[in-house]
């Protein structure tokens, strides 16, 4: 067993296409009731995010047919947990502090290859950052941009830069009505924040499952 905890945590947060309908849920990590994370190993997190979210049907229900994104960091990403993850289900957001070095992109090219999707998360659109990241460009399906760390000049110039190579931009952070409509009329893809919605605490029962399994016709 992974864990010995009879009680799991998760939080989860949605994520809406541009006509208001959910679109996806990102799984946050949770080691109580409480509304925050208190991360002290990223690997740990992730192990418990995932495994929490294939095996128990409590956590399954909630999440219906939508995809899931899941924070990823380095450790994440070399340990076996992307190759046996429903690659139909799962989007793994490679954290910003993630360098795109050789083992990094050997994972990366081969999930993408069997058709698991990758977000950049928490985009800063500046010169020297995208340069960090453009070898992850070709395996990527989303570019998640914080409104927090962005202008408003830089967020709106991401758009059209990151359209153009097939890649779909998401507004995360979004906190405001106004930062909605803007984000809206610039030709954002995707939205997630408190405006939108709030993470929502998720309570499941343990499970007796040893690994991250993937099985035909899983969800």
């Amino acid at each position: 067993m992974f864990f010995a905890n009879t009680l799991t945590y998760l939080a989860r947060q949605s994520i809406y296409d541009r006509e208001g309908n959910l679109f996806a849920y990102e799984l946050l990590f949770r080691d109580s009731m409480s509304t925050e994370a208190v991360i002290q190993d990223d690997l740990f997190a992730t192990m418990q995010v995932l495994e929490n979210s294939q095996s128990d049907p409590d956590f399954l229900k909630t999440l219906g047919e939508h995809k899931v994104f899941v924070n990823c960091s380095r450790e994440a990403l070399l340990s076996e947990i992307p190759m046996k993850l429903d690659s139909k289900r799962f989007v793994l957001e490679i954290l910003e502090n993630v360098a795109a070095d050789e083992a990094v992109l050997k994972v990366v090219r081969e999930c993408h290859a069997r058709g698991l999707e990758f977000a950049l998360d928490d985009v800063v659109f500046t010169p020297e950052k995208i340069k960090e990241q453009e070898a992850f460009f070709p395996y990527v399906t989303y570019a998640k941009m914080d409104l927090i760390l962005n202008s408003a000049e830089a967020r709106a110039a991401s758009v059209s830069f990151f359209k153009e190579k097939g890649i779909r931009v998401l507004a995360e952070k979004v906190e405001t009505e106004k930062e909605y409509r803007d984000c809206l009329r610039e030709g954002f893809n995707y939205f997630q924040g408190f405006f939108l919605a709030k993470p929502e605490l998720i309570i499941g029962q343990k499970t007796e499952i040893e690994a991250f399994v993937e099985t035909e016709g899983s969800v």
